[in-house]
């Protein structure tokens, strides 16, 4: 995709069907700086956007349309469709592609941004549910969907201890999502000891649902080598900006168009004396 099909797209998709009417949203000749012709012959192709102006069109999109936008903007400018340097302009556009994150910007509605009633888990919780798999299981289950029928529970004690525990609330008929929001211990709000419990409820996720024949549904892959010890912290960086990029596309409400979706990142920058 280049600039002027990736600025069609933009366009059609905001929900408008002329060139004229889209320019003017964007602020038309006193805001960008540039003629409704100049504008028309860069998104029929004709011409390249000055970077001030692409800068300005930038700041303009939403931030899930950004990397899209980057990429269309280093094709046009290289020219890789007609007479440019395919080959240097190609290992610029690979680059971009392999370290762009397209991020989407979070709801404030959303599960993570939640700032009502929320709550560490305790010690106690994370040790029944990490050691008991059907109840972790059970728990999870109503976390995501927000309730289960009571019917498809044959152990009550299970449904019985996550209500004592204050994980699920329950009726005549339903098991329902608890009505607080609990987070896993950290290093920076928890004891070792607690942090200690969060990480073994964390690898509870991979030992209940990991397919150890391996499935289409399933990334599982690992790496081990020596790397500078920069570039070792430039990947623990980067895989916390990823969960934070998988956190941003939690659903707020059950659709039938959601699947439950379970991540687990780790990476560890090792010291000799591990080894």
């Amino acid at each position: 995709m280049n600039l002027a099909d990736f600025l069609i797209s933009w366009r059609t998709n905001s929900g408008f069907d002329s060139a004229t009417k889209f320019f003017n949203h964007l602020g038309g000749e006193g805001d960008l700086g540039i003629s409704l012709r100049h504008y028309q012959q860069i998104e029929s192709g004709q011409r390249t956007p000055s970077f001030k102006l692409f800068a300005l069109l930038f700041g303009r999109m939403d931030d899930g349309l950004k990397r899209d936008a980057l990429l269309a903007m280093f094709r046009t400018t290289f020219d890789l469709y007609e007479q440019g340097d395919y080959n240097e302009g190609q290992q610029v556009i690979r680059f971009l592609e392999q370290n762009l994150l397209s991020i989407r910007p979070k709801k404030s509605t959303g599960l993570w941004q939640l700032k009502g009633n929320t709550s560490i888990y305790s010690d106690r919780q994370l040790k029944y549910l990490t050691e008991n798999e059907e109840a972790f299981l059970l728990f999870k289950k109503v976390l995501l969907f927000g309730e289960v029928d009571r019917f498809e529970v044959d152990d009550e004690s299970l449904v019985k201890n996550l209500q004592t525990l204050e994980l699920i609330q329950v009726t005549n008929k339903k098991i329902k999502r608890f009505g607080r929001v609990y987070r896993i211990p950290s290093v920076i709000n928890s004891r070792p000891r607690s942090v200690a419990k969060g990480t073994d409820f964390i690898m509870r996720h991979m030992s209940s649902y990991v397919s150890r024949e391996g499935t289409d549904n399933q990334a599982l892959c690992s790496a081990m080598q020596l790397v500078p010890s920069w570039a070792a912290d430039q990947v623990l960086d980067r895989l916390n900006q990823f969960k934070d990029w998988v956190q941003s596309l939690a659903a707020t409400r059950v659709d039938e168009e959601c699947v439950p979706f379970v991540f687990v990142g780790f990476a560890k920058k090792l010291e000799r004396r591990e080894m």
